[in-house]
């Protein structure tokens, strides 16, 4: 979840649109991955239109890449990962190519982020207990992103 307090609110925004709110700071509050979504769509009046959002959990991408339907959008989907998964000290910003929600025999939900640096799970192999029962693809760049239509 990403939380911004009022003082990070950049006030000379709320003049030009009354619908959103602007702030300069956000913060992030939990350890898990999170994602970094870049859209593009054309609209006839103001021609290309794209934007970023940031976006704190699985089911939301998924309602993204669902809205597309025969529509493609999503221009690129970035995965930031907690140091604990890709063993590092530090946050890692990596490229997702593919992202599957696993459910095991027991009903448990985890998910592998496949990424242009490598494939990363947010529990361990090793402490996986029971046998895979579902995969589901959330998203695939190669079926959900404009990039698909864009490749000869």
């Amino acid at each position: 979840m990403f939380r911004a307090r009022n003082v990070w609110e950049i006030e000379l925004m709320r003049v030009f649109n009354d619908e959103c709110r602007c702030w300069s700071l956000m913060e992030q509050t939990t350890n898990i991955p999170w994602f970094h979504v870049s859209v593009e769509r054309m609209d006839p009046s103001e021609g290309l239109d794209g934007r970023r959002y940031l976006v704190d959990d699985v089911s939301t991408l998924a309602r993204i890449v669902a809205e597309q339907e025969d529509n493609p959008y999503i221009r690129c989907v970035m995965v930031i990962l907690p140091p604990a998964m890709h063993a590092k000290c530090e946050w890692g910003m990596k490229r997702l190519t593919d992202l599957k929600e696993i459910t095991d025999s027991t009903g448990a939900l985890f998910y592998e982020y496949a990424t242009d640096a490598g494939t990363f799970c947010n529990i361990p192999e090793s402490e996986r207990q029971t046998e895979i029962e579902l995969v589901t693809t959330v998203y695939n760049e190669s079926r959900d992103s404009i990039s698909r239509i864009e490749e000869p």
